[in-house]
């Protein structure tokens, strides 16, 4: 009997479980169904009136950084290597900028406008082994030389793109007193730009806007043709216009030129140029980039002049000549200084 009264209590078990996985499906606070309808077999046809309701598209990311990935692109043309970027100008400079903040490495010069980054100098750092001591040992020492990189972005050819330039400037330390243990006075002094530590700043640069930095790194850099003065200008054999454009602002920024202005449908720099023809004469060119106290105070004496550096393509390459604010050839001893700057880099 026990047994038939089991088996009367089954229909009722079956209603209540039924009943209790359909409150299951349900929010407790709403009651509104959480699962989605069942799927249709994909050769059967959904029907009317129950598709499911649409999903939302995900919130697409900004595209500075969406295809980071592939707007990157390395050039090279000889030696001298750039990136270009497919991006707006001020957003890619802003990037440019956030790594060298992110680095704690010092600006001296980060102009929105002008599209130019330049870092401080950096004391290039010695590896004196692993280890507490080792690290002690080479935060103490000096290797004697300091870099600084000038970043400097212009508008592409492909109206899409901005082209990104890295140039590097150098000092060494040298002994201008004493000897030996009893040094008693230095002097940093220019050494040249080194085309292997503009190679491997691109490749950082390069890595933080999203491309494989490693394929800027430096190796048996192909030969471009160098600058002769011809008449008072510099010819740049077999060389097109769009090539010697970019030669001559790399040239211009190894030299710390600062380039105010630029118009490359004409091919003119517009330059300011720290003149040395104003200073004590026992002071060479480049005194104005010492750091001693020897010359503390002394800086007002440099004057500051404004040139065209002006670009004009001919049948057997490109000259390049330096005219005054007006456009015409430069008869001063600052524009003969320019010029022979220039000439010396181009070489």
């Amino acid at each position: 009997m026990k047994i038939l009264e089991g088996l009367k209590q089954i229909p009722v078990l079956i209603l209540v479980v039924s009943l209790g996985a359909c409150t299951f499906g349900r929010s407790k606070d709403t009651g509104v169904t959480l699962r989605e309808a069942l799927e249709v077999p994909p050769d059967l046809s959904r029907p009317a009136g129950t598709e499911p309701p649409p999903v939302a598209a995900p919130t697409a990311a900004p595209a500075a950084t969406a295809v980071a990935g592939e707007r990157v692109r390395l050039e090279r043309d000889g030696a001298l290597r750039w990136l270009a970027v497919r991006d707006e100008p001020l957003r890619v400079w802003q990037q440019l900028r956030d790594y060298f903040v992110r680095h704690d490495i010092k600006l001296v010069a980060d102009d929105a406008t002008a599209l130019v980054l330049e870092t401080d100098w950096i004391d290039r750092p010695v590896n004196l082994g692993e280890g507490f001591l080792g690290s002690l040992l080479s935060k103490v020492h000096s290797s004697g030389l300091r870099d600084k990189y000038k970043v400097r972005l212009e508008r592409g050819r492909d109206p899409a793109t901005v082209e990104v330039y890295v140039a590097h400037q150098g000092l060494e330390e040298i002994v201008t007193e004493g000897g030996g243990i009893n040094v008693v006075r230095t002097a940093w002094l220019p050494r040249p730009a080194d085309p292997r530590m503009e190679a491997e700043m691109i490749g950082k640069l390069m890595t933080h806007l999203g491309g494989e930095g490693s394929k800027a790194v430096l190796l048996d850099p192909a030969a471009t043709e160098s600058g002769q003065r011809i008449q008072g200008d510099i010819h740049i054999a077999s060389e097109d216009l769009d090539g010697a454009w970019r030669r001559v602002g790399q040239a211009l920024d190894r030299a710390g030129v600062v380039i105010e202005d630029r118009d490359r449908t004409t091919g003119v720099y517009y330059v300011q140029y720290r003149s040395s023809s104003g200073k004590d004469k026992k002071r060479g060119l480049f005194d104005w980039l010492r750091s001693d106290s020897t010359l503390s105070g002394k800086e007002e004496a440099v004057s500051v002049d404004r040139f065209q550096v002006a670009l004009k393509a001919g049948t057997a390459g490109v000259l390049v000549s330096v005219r005054d604010v007006r456009g015409e050839p430069a008869t001063s001893a600052a524009g003969e200084e320019l010029l022979n700057l220039l000439n010396r880099q181009l070489r």
